[in-house]
């Protein structure tokens, strides 16, 4: 029974090292890594614009996106209508706002669908094997 890690020696320290799941500086090296390119910069902007977007419709919307005036049906883009209206006078802006919550909540379920087909898939074919793996695999 050892008492110490002096009676280990330098062996056991090199070993104790490589055996740390994650070194410290692994994240910031990722992090410069991903981070330090300008296009990762512009998509995850663009995917925390459509995010915030989606959670905040309410507050930032202009108009109620299903509120029909068909005075103001097929106006170009101006100050009041940014975007313009459509065929019925909805203002474009609101619908494309909260349309982000229609394709972003189709998105995480397609995901979450995609996902549990995967894993349950996987457990068959990795608990049965043989040719049921097989056939799974090629499927």
């Amino acid at each position: 029974m050892r008492t110490s890690d002096q009676d280990l020696g330098p062996a056991a320290e090199s070993a104790a090292f490589v055996e740390t799941p994650v070194r410290v500086g692994e994240f910031q090296r990722f992090r410069r890594v991903f981070f330090g390119r300008p296009l990762v910069i512009f998509g995850f902007a663009i995917i925390l614009l459509n995010i915030s977007a989606a959670i905040f419709a309410p507050l930032i919307s202009p108009y109620d996106p299903y509120l029909q005036d068909l005075a103001n049906a097929l106006q170009l883009p101006s100050a009041k209508h940014w975007l313009g209206t459509d065929a019925l006078g909805r203002d474009v802006v609101s619908r494309l706002i909260y349309g982000t919550q229609t394709s972003l909540m189709v998105g995480i379920i397609a995901v979450g669908v995609g996902t549990l087909i995967g894993m349950a898939l996987g457990l068959v074919s990795g608990y049965f094997g043989g040719w049921l793996d097989a056939i799974i695999m090629r499927v």
